[in-house]
């Protein structure tokens, strides 16, 4: 279904690029380490489910069942919060709300990016470049090796470098490019989609995996019926195909606790506007490495 006022190609693209700027301009709303609070959240919730974009991935009622769902799920599925004694019924009932509303326009905020402008087609993996990258970097990481260590062999060089700290960061990195270089190579990406060699079908497949692993980490829930609502929604799947979206589903599961375990995060979007990148995070906290971030809390 179209989203309002957006029969253009240029309209399309205005309208998403308008939440962008909204979303980018109050990252605090998206921040994984803590919760916005009840005034900021009210305040940005209005303005966002007012926009052309966001008001038009809620036509047809799809993405609000979907929503209905993943709420019973997470609430089924998680240790009931502890009440905070110091709270009337009806502040409870309003905090409760708050978190919420809160799991909701993250949940949007990544539907949005994973859809991307409604005119352009979802930027998919190419599975033969990246392997190219992958044997590109790993070399590159052997010749640097190659290259330090030659300078480090020189004394006078070794005397020269000043503070301490800057010398033992190169003897660190020469004692681990090798070892990252074998990383590098030993490592087997498991895409979603085997090739990309039918377009639609990959598209749909990476919707799929990236829409289970939004449920799982907003809602640490997701189920088929989850994802039947969504697919319905044309301006995220615009191919139908006939996939395997339970073994999917399952596959993303088993990579947030897989993450979970190994205590980093393989992909994650991180940023408050919707035109980053869906990347590894660097950062100390991630929501893959937390049981409990605070939307998570009620």
């Amino acid at each position: 279904m179209p989203l309002p006022n957006a029969t253009e190609p240029k309209k399309k693209r205005n309208v998403f690029e308008s939440l962008h700027e909204l979303c980018e301009a109050h990252p605090h709303i998206f921040t994984h380490a803590s919760s916005p609070t009840a005034e900021e959240l009210a305040t940005f919730e209005r303005e966002f489910l007012r926009t052309s974009y966001v008001s038009g991935m809620m036509d047809g009622g799809h993405v609000a069942a979907a929503i209905k769902k993943l709420e019973a799920g997470f609430k089924t599925g998680l240790v009931p919060p502890a009440r905070f004694p110091d709270l009337s019924d009806e502040a409870w009932e309003n905090y409760l709300d708050q978190k919420r509303r809160e799991r909701e326009v993250r949940f949007l905020h990544r539907l949005a990016v994973i859809a991307g402008p409604v005119d352009a087609p979802m930027q998919l993996h190419d599975i033969g470049k990246e392997a190219d990258k992958q044997k590109k970097a790993a070399a590159a990481l052997r010749k640097a090796d190659k290259a330090l260590s030659a300078i480090l062999e020189n004394e006078k060089f070794v005397a020269s470098v000043s503070p301490a700290s800057s010398l033992n960061i190169l003897v660190y990195l020469r004692k681990n490019l090798d070892a990252a270089a074998s990383i590098v190579d030993q490592v087997r990406v498991e895409y979603p989609f085997k090739r990309a060699r039918n377009k639609s079908t990959a598209q749909s497949i990476q919707m799929i995996d990236r829409v289970s692993d939004s449920c799982f980490r907003i809602y640490a829930y997701c189920d088929k019926a989850v994802l039947e609502h969504l697919a319905q929604c044309e301006w995220l799947n615009r191919e139908i195909n006939d996939v395997d979206w339970v073994e999917i589903m399952k596959a993303a599961l088993a990579r947030k606790i897989g993450q979970y375990e190994r205590r980093i995060p393989k992909e994650d979007y991180a940023e408050a506007g919707l035109l980053g990148k869906w990347l590894p995070i660097a950062a100390e906290w991630a929501p893959a490495i937390n049981l409990n971030p605070p939307w998570m809390q009620a």
